[in-house]
């Protein structure tokens, strides 16, 4: 058996990179400071009594219990109180704020988020947000162009976040604002897009942490991020729009998310505090990369901790480097989505719990390989398939290794293209067991209804097979008997890119007949 790191790196984004201020000797120290400060423990606070909170010294972070998932952020500075996407302040905190100095001005992390900041403005705060300084939105006082914001309040840099495909004509690729917004125009399903651009980015600002248990110092890297991330306890999620709703118009795909998660890498945090998070969320818990493991020695040396402060992440890195690997979805019956993209927050279901057809909640099959359970379908559209079988299979290993590798990813990526290209009703996207070969996955097999491989499917197994062979020679490995068994009906590597490439291939010859 071939053994292998995961192929998902990190790829740096240039147009995202702000210099990290500390040097790698710092670490121990930053990592003991913030352990003392409660930033890296494991222990869940409770949503029900916790509205705000220091979450590091002068850093106040608060929900304004109406969403669940709306978080502010407070940052003292010399010149005053900065505000983040700030949604209404509980009355304590607010009292903590003006005691001794002003709210001088208001950060949005998106320029459409400016009603938050309509109180603050009125006692005259400046607000600022990313875009096209020649045009101020309503409600904002100040804009800098994302790719170079100048001088903000307090110090604080700019990190430029990826867009959705179809806005990303927005922004050019060193992360600048184009000088037009995007036109309205029509999607693939017919919707019309809002004429905007994409203007969401992080701030990052360096904190002096109090001293250790140790004696020892130091300064963490902190970002804040707005609605281009969505967190539940310590776990980052992404909500697969259902299709033709306006999000899935706007391109918010999968690969998006994980776009945006490595540019978040590039910045390399020490502290990520979202803008969107929730409390615990143990549906979502389990459905991470080492949930077999939640509970046992074994998940503190493998993974990142699902549980922790309630306003904000203190092992940024970890979280998402897991993330970008494994990244957990989020998918909503088909009878609860809506076009329009208002969505009942109480209707998601975390993918393991989703039926892989339909998205009703459902039981899935056991873990296996220390992973989450394995998606599969509902009773009813189990009943259904056997009824009329359907042309294609696209099974995908949901093995716990598999779903390290990303092949929760490719599953959406897969069921996206499938829907678009408008072959749902000829296509069975199935998630299986670990098939025995834990190195080089996630694996991916496309059938007919014969059980013989679909030709455009051999093509990829071919490509990608030879990848692996390449891939085990350089670093000395074996592919042995056992898995060029697996490679002779499995392609191996696949990426969502890849599944996605395939699905398009596939759909004109769905449309006559499958050779």
């Amino acid at each position: 058996m071939f053994m292998r790191n995961s192929y998902l790196r990190t790829v740096p984004n240039e147009a995202s990179a702000i210099p990290h201020p500390t040097t790698p000797d710092v670490t121990t120290v930053r990592q003991h400071a913030l352990e003392d400060h409660g930033m890296t423990g494991t222990q869940a606070s409770n949503p029900q009594t916790e509205r705000f909170a220091e979450v590091l010294p002068g850093i106040w972070r608060w929900n304004d219990g109406v969403s669940v998932d709306r978080v502010g952020t407070a940052v003292a500075s010399p010149d005053g109180w900065i505000l983040i996407d700030p949604p209404e302040m509980p009355d304590e905190l607010v009292a903590v704020v003006t005691r001794d100095a002003s709210v001088n001005a208001i950060l949005l992390t998106d320029p459409r988020l400016a009603p938050l900041a309509s109180g603050w403005r009125a006692r005259g705060a400046l607000t600022w947000a990313a875009g096209d300084p020649a045009h101020v939105p309503h409600g904002v006082d100040r804009v800098f162009t994302p790719g170079h914001p100048g001088d903000l309040p307090g110090g604080i840099r700019v990190g430029v976040l990826p867009a959705p495909e179809h806005l990303s004509a927005g922004i050019s690729a060193d992360g600048k604002g184009d000088d037009q917004p995007l036109g309205a125009s029509s999607g693939s399903h017919g919707l019309a897009l809002e004429a905007e651009t994409w203007n969401q980015v992080a701030y990052c600002w360096t904190v002096q942490l109090p001293k250790a248990a140790d004696g020892a110092g130091g300064v963490a890297w902190i970002a804040v991020t707005g609605d281009a991330l969505s967190v539940a306890g310590q776990t980052p999620y992404f909500d697969e729009p259902p299709a033709g709703s306006r999000f899935a118009t706007e391109g918010r795909t999968i690969e998006w998310h994980q776009a945006v998660l490595r540019a978040l890498q590039a910045l390399a945090p020490d502290v990520l505090l979202p803008g969107r998070h929730g409390p615990f969320d143990e549906a979502v818990a389990r459905s991470t990369g080492y949930a077999g493991h939640i509970g046992r020695p074994s998940h503190v040396r493998r993974a990142p901790p699902v549980v922790g402060p309630r306003f904000g992440i203190g092992q940024a890195g970890r979280v998402l480097a897991d993330t970008v690997a494994s990244p957990v979805i989020r998918r909503l019956p088909v009878e609860a989505a809506s076009l329009e993209g208002v969505f009942d927050p109480l209707a998601w279901v975390a993918e393991p719990w989703a039926c892989t057809s339909c998205g009703t909640r459902t039981e899935p099959l056991p873990a296996t390989c220390g992973g989450p359970p394995i998606p599969r379908l509902c009773p009813d559209c189990r009943v259904a398939t056997r009824a009329e079988l359907p042309e294609v299979r696209m099974m995908v290993c949901g093995g716990g290794c598999c779903t390290r590798e990303g092949a929760r990813a490719l599953v959406s990526a897969l069921r996206r293209e499938v829907v678009a290209n408008r072959i749902d009703r000829s296509v069975a996207i199935v998630p299986v067991s670990c098939i025995g070969e834990c190195s080089i996955g996630p694996f991916l097999r496309v059938a007919d209804a014969r059980g013989a491989e679909v030709p455009v499917a051999a093509r990829l197994r071919a490509t990608l097979t030879e990848t692996a062979r390449d891939l085990a020679a350089e670093t000395g490995e074996v592919i042995d008997a056992a898995s060029d068994a697996v490679l002779e009906k499995w392609i191996p590597m696949v990426r969502p890119q890849d599944g996605a490439s395939l699905v398009r291939e596939l759909a004109p010859a769905l449309r006559g007949t499958v050779g």
